[in-house]
């Protein structure tokens, strides 16, 4: 009896947590949501992305040539998307669902609680590594699919034509209409194999001769089982394990750069044999680099005329652009004593 009145208790608790959750998400990344995360600049980035992916498929030019010149604002729309909080990505849109199906399973015995599990992953290398590799095989994966669809309504065709007395509705295979036997040929064919799935024997026949058995089996069962139960589980199996090895590729050349070179020198660890710890940390403390750079743009815009001649010199090409020529790049003291 006390069941509902825990469940009622403990699913409070949790909507509660959840809003403070999904509040405390949106307040402290707040100075970094940018017009760039905006619906609108979202729906023009997206319309970006795809005339430049139009433009670099080949086979794609001559049918619709695209011209595209705002191309500053991909570069800015790609800092966004780093350094900001993307309003319609999914870390944003999931904790919203969150609090949604926290208060939907409230009134549905707590069904709805399984889709809050996704929160326990959303931090996990793996499974980032793995969402990034989906999303950058996207259009490689239905290449794939729209070309298995293609292959098995040619063999829903076959099936229909010449094989459709051999489905039997009480075993779930349907072939009345060449719809009803591509549906059943698709489902059959991705989970197992259509030429597992169909009996050799159609209506009360107890038997088959050896010559429809033969048949069917060279030029029906076996090529549908090579080329869509191998070959094209395979491809999207090979897909997906090359682009997460590519993720893993360079994850791990990002992180060598990190931790084996230095970032402001841009020197490797080997070349300061075992200083290469004290360098980082004394003589190029990228974070002392940081702040002083923070320090000019604070002292800029409150007090510019207090500014020195060596701060301005320092702080005027930085403030132009990118241009960071008062850094010691591929220079570093205790090299040169050496």
């Amino acid at each position: 009896w006390y069941s509902s009145y825990l469940l009622f208790i403990l699913g409070g608790l949790h909507l509660v947590l959840g809003i403070f959750m999904m509040l405390e998400y949106y307040i402290k990344g707040y100075p970094l949501i940018s017009k760039h995360c905006l619906p609108y600049d979202w729906f023009r980035k997206q319309i970006y992305d795809f005339k430049q992916w139009v433009t670099r498929q080949e086979s794609l030019k001559k049918i619709c040539p695209l011209s595209w010149s705002e191309r500053n604002n991909s570069s800015t729309t790609k800092s966004a998307r780093y350094l900001g909080i993307d309003l319609l990505g999914f870390q944003s849109i999931y904790r919203v669902l969150f609090v949604v199906c926290s208060i939907l399973a409230l009134g549905s015995s707590g069904y709805f609680y399984c889709f809050c599990l996704i929160y326990v992953t959303l931090n996990i290398d793996v499974v980032q590594y793995l969402l990034t590799a989906l999303k950058k095989s996207a259009v490689q994966l239905i290449y794939v699919a729209i070309i298995g669809e293609v292959l098995i309504l040619m063999f829903s065709v076959i099936a229909f034509a010449f094989l459709h007395e051999y489905f039997e509705t009480q075993n779930n295979l349907f072939c009345s209409t060449l719809w009803e036997c591509f549906v059943t040929v698709t489902y059959e064919g991705w989970l197992s194999t259509i030429g597992a799935a169909l009996p050799f024997t159609k209506g009360e026949q107890s038997a088959t001769s050896f010559s429809m058995y033969s048949l069917r089996a060279f030029f029906f069962d076996i090529p549908f089982y090579i080329i869509i139960s191998v070959i094209a589980r395979s491809l999207i199996t090979a897909i997906l394990i090359s682009k997460f090895s590519e993720l893993r590729g360079e994850r791990d050349k990002i992180r060598s750069k990190m931790f084996k070179s230095c970032f402001i020198c841009g020197h490797d660890s080997e070349a300061f044999e075992d200083g290469f710890k004290k360098h980082v940390q004394e003589d190029h403390n990228k974070w002392n680099y940081i702040y002083y750079m923070i320090y000019l743009d604070m002292k800029h815009q409150t007090n510019p005329n207090d500014m020195i001649a060596i701060e301005k010199q320092v702080y005027t090409p930085i403030r132009g652009g990118s241009n960071i020529k008062h850094f010691p790049k591929k220079e570093a003291k205790v090299l040169k004593a050496k």
